[in-house]
């Protein structure tokens, strides 16, 4: 869904098809390995544009072409976004998570939600549930990395689905 107006978006800056599709590509592949790293504060079709266009511009760079696209890539904005395709997406994305939430012991459920959602701290949380600052962490760390151990793959495979 978002490689082609990705590519199209790079081969008008770069006027190259195997450069366009290694931007892409590399952009991506670096979501893909960074995922849980990213907070994207716009739409994901925003954040793409702005990542391929910073790609783009560090291929130019790399290749000492920059002077030869600097008036072509300021000819190119981003483009509008469809925030009701956006939103479905995220509410999609939103339910597997909360499906996968569903399935943790109610002690790491608890811990989980009253940081991640409610951004309540650990003292706090360890004074609720009775338990101490430290078990709150490491409940909290294990939640998280099982969490990503299991969406991991699937999150590859929606991600590839939607960016299509």
């Amino acid at each position: 869904m978002y490689w082609q107006p990705m590519f199209l978006y790079a081969m008008a800056i770069l006027k190259d098809k195997d450069n366009a599709e290694d931007v892409v590509q590399e952009v991506f592949t670096g979501i893909l390995h960074k995922y849980d790293q990213i907070q994207i504060k716009t739409s994901l079709e925003n954040y793409l544009y702005t990542c391929i266009r910073n790609q783009a511009l560090l291929m130019i760079r790399k290749t000492g072409r920059e002077d030869a696209y600097v008036e072509e890539l300021s000819r190119h904005s981003i483009p509008a976004v469809d925030t009701t395709t956006e939103q479905q997406r995220f509410k999609e994305l939103s339910n597997i998570l909360e499906s996968h939430v569903k399935k943790l012991t109610p002690t790491a459920k608890e811990v989980f939600l009253k940081n991640r959602l409610n951004g309540q701290p650990h003292k706090k949380i360890a004074l609720e549930l009775g338990i101490s600052e430290e078990s709150s962490r490491t409940i909290l760390y294990r939640t998280i990395k099982n969490l990503k151990s299991q969406l991991k793959p699937f999150l590859s495979i929606l991600l590839w689905l939607f960016l299509k």
